[in-house]
């Protein structure tokens, strides 16, 4: 089957109607530059009543995202329609990228966005599997790092707890909770007030909470640098493993703040996010505040261990045990 009968029939599949071919205006080959005419065949459509243009790679190797998006955008000109690439694979990265960007595409078979119209056909998306049920909840987890590596948790009320978690005193309940079924802590009554304690040392109970941990990471942002936000962010991932053991880094500075603080950022405009080939910073978005459980510029080391202990490279994962076996606990 070739691409353009693959496209028609998953988007008859999906949408229920079939595209209907129109004619090509005479003069669309000779109005696109060479490099797109090479790159590019165009085909105008009728989709649920619309003039659409769906462009097709030409038979060459795979293309960058942001060679692709840069080219959809002369498309659009030399065309003065709406055009849709046609990608035929496309990773989850990538995907989020275009949707975030409001830039429509079909993956035949497996994804479509078509964002100028108005029903909203991206259920049609793998979803990412949940977390696994025997993972922590975020609030337990931090719990239970902040208590190794800064303390102020052990024998404190629950409600003080809250206040210098920055979270609910319900939250911090039914993560101390959550715990006490783990056989991670447990809480016993303080006069008026209850509290917890820990009965299994340092590094005894991280090496019975690990294994239900998560990598803090929620999602990883492509950023242009912009100044003195920065200064608040805490260094992360291989940038903060490289200045601390002898692996080499020479890639863009990566950083972290919570997941909540990137979404304000970029809402006020502080962050900009940029194409792959143009980004300065990666950002990490983080299910919580670095800041809760670090006591310097870079995030805390079993935070940085968790959040790369799936990196599949050989001298990460060496980096990473070097680390650790030098950590007092």
């Amino acid at each position: 089957m070739d691409i353009e009968t693959a496209v028609a029939d998953y988007v008859e599949q999906v949408t229920g109607e079939r595209p209907k071919a129109m004619p090509a205006l005479a003069a669309d080959p000779a109005c696109l530059p060479a490099y797109l005419s090479r790159s590019w065949q165009v085909r105008r459509v009728t989709l649920l009543g619309r003039a659409v243009i769906f462009a097709f790679p030409a038979d060459a190797p795979r293309m960058g995202l942001s060679r692709l998006m840069k080219d959809r955008q002369v498309l659009v000109s030399c065309l003065e329609g709406e055009v849709i690439p046609v990608i035929p694979d496309l990773k989850s990265h990538e995907r989020r990228r275009l949707v975030q960007a409001r830039v429509p595409f079909v993956t035949p078979g497996r994804q479509l966005f078509l964002p100028m119209f108005a029903a909203d056909f991206r259920e049609t998306f793998a979803a990412a599997p949940p977390p696994p049920r025997t993972s922590m909840s975020w609030i337990a987890q931090l719990i239970v790092l902040r208590h190794l590596l800064r303390g102020g948790i052990a024998d404190r009320p629950l409600a003080e707890v809250a206040k210098a978690l920055g979270y609910t005193a319900m939250a911090v309940t039914h993560g101390v909770r959550e715990l006490e079924s783990l056989g991670l802590c447990v809480k016993v009554p303080r006069g008026r007030a209850r509290v917890i304690r820990f009965d299994l040392e340092p590094r005894a109970l991280w090496e019975r909470a690990v294994a239900r941990m998560r990598s803090p990471i929620v999602r990883r942002y492509l950023v242009v640098e912009a100044g003195e936000w920065t200064r608040a962010a805490s260094e992360a991932g291989l940038s903060a493993l490289s200045s601390q053991t002898s692996l080499a880094y020479n890639g863009p500075r990566i950083v972290a703040v919570s997941n909540r603080e990137a979404k304000r950022l970029f809402a006020e405009g502080v962050v900009v996010e940029a194409f792959e080939d143009d980004a300065a910073l990666f950002l990490e978005g983080w299910a919580y505040a670095p800041r809760l459980t670090a006591a310097g510029p870079a995030v805390d080391d079993l935070s940085l261990w968790l959040s790369l202990k799936d990196d599949p490279d050989e001298r990460v994962q060496a980096a990473l045990a070097d680390r650790m076996e030098q950590r007092t606990w």
